[in-house]
């Protein structure tokens, strides 16, 4: 999992794993869950089955085939709504025979906007996965106010976690300087640095605004 605040560069890396699982011919699972759909039960699911479910669905056992086909809105339900349990154990069962085929990628970016029965159905079948040819790639921005900490993402012994911080300055000028080249004096930069504590997407933000302004504030104003 790579933690971190908004900007730090989560995504970016995120993006570089689900390619390089691509070119190494992986069954790639991915969902990028956005906040205004936490309330959509079963979004996400929907999202990371939607390129493998016709040829998936028709290989595990039945109960669990139907169910999971009323969670993605592919059948009617019957009678009642089907078990959460029976939805999860039909999703691991699915990551199962496809990492039969090739290994498996469960790629979800943001997962702290996961909608809940989505966030329960990947929490059951990771905790499962043993020895098996799949795992998974999370982001989750932390530490923040109005973000619910995923608890079973620290709780899980098998789960890397990686915290990234803040880049430093010869990083920054790189990635400003292969957007833009190099139109900023040094000065100018040390700022940038300062002012963005070292997150790209603030440090590409202000250098933006600089570079449409086309002048430096005096140092005694904020940038």
């Amino acid at each position: 999992a790579l933690m971190g605040e908004a900007g730090i560069g989560k995504t970016t890396l995120w993006q570089a794993g689900v390619a390089a699982a691509e070119r190494r011919s992986y069954h790639v699972l991915a969902c990028k869950p956005v906040q205004s759909e936490t309330k959509l039960s079963y979004a996400a699911l929907s999202d990371l089955l939607d390129e493998v479910a016709d040829g998936t669905l028709p290989q595990i056992p039945g109960p669990q085939r139907r169910a999971l086909e009323v969670a993605l809105l592919r059948s009617e339900p019957k009678g009642r709504p089907p078990d959460l349990r029976l939805i999860s154990t039909a999703f691991l069962s699915v990551i199962r025979f496809l990492a039969s085929k090739a290994p498996v990628l469960i790629a979800v970016d943001d997962v702290q906007w996961l909608d809940r029965p989505s966030a329960r159905v990947l929490e059951f079948a990771i905790r499962r996965l043993g020895r098996s040819r799949a795992g998974a790639l999370l982001t989750l921005r932390s530490e923040e106010p109005g973000v619910t900490p995923i608890t079973w993402i620290d709780s899980h012994s098998g789960m890397s976690r990686v915290k990234l911080g803040p880049l430093s300055l010869g990083a920054i000028h790189q990635i400003l300087s292969s957007q833009w080249g190099e139109f900023l004096p040094r000065p100018a930069l040390v700022r940038i640095v300062d002012e963005s504590r070292g997150n790209p997407f603030f440090a590409i933000e202000i250098a933006r605004g600089l570079r449409e302004q086309g002048s430096l504030p005096p140092l005694s104003e904020p940038l």
